[in-house]
């Protein structure tokens, strides 16, 4: 299935778009609930740590969220983090992903998986706070992103 395609500010405040992102390579969108939750940092740090890693087998890495720009920035910054966080404040893309459904208000911790070709390849449900950067690269692993 074909991913849908989205324009979102991220964090850097620049506009980003899927067709411009996986123009560079194979990328992976982790959505996650709302910035200053639960274990919501440790869980964005372990995918920070893996950036490098992915980014040496030219895999983009994005997290997303629908908070507002102008919470995810701050927390961004505070939180040390290097990745790209897209803002996503009404929800539209999360709902065409199927990261917010029903009865859901905020998106699931779930990874996205994008191919070149901006099909989905996978997706992985199971993120944790502790080991979703060795889940990401595993993952990518398993579709021969990295050999």
């Amino acid at each position: 299935m074909k991913a849908p395609e989205f324009r979102l500010t991220g964090t850097d405040g620049k506009t980003h778009s899927l067709d411009a992102l996986v123009s560079r390579g194979p990328l992976i969108v982790v959505w996650f609930p709302k910035a200053y939750t639960g274990n919501v940092e440790r869980l964005l740090k372990s995918a920070d740590q893996a950036a490098s890693t992915l980014k040496n087998h030219g895999i983009g890495l994005v997290a997303a969220s629908c908070d507002k720009p102008k919470y995810l920035t701050p927390f961004a910054l505070e939180k040390g983090l290097n990745l790209t966080i897209l803002a996503d404040p009404t929800r539209t893309t999360a709902i065409q992903w199927g990261a917010v459904g029903t009865g859901r208000e905020i998106p699931h911790r779930w990874a996205y998986f994008i191919g070149r070709d901006g099909r989905i390849a996978a997706i992985r449900t199971d993120l944790d706070a502790e080991s979703t950067g060795e889940k990401l690269i595993s993952k990518a692993r398993e579709l021969g992103w990295i050999e």
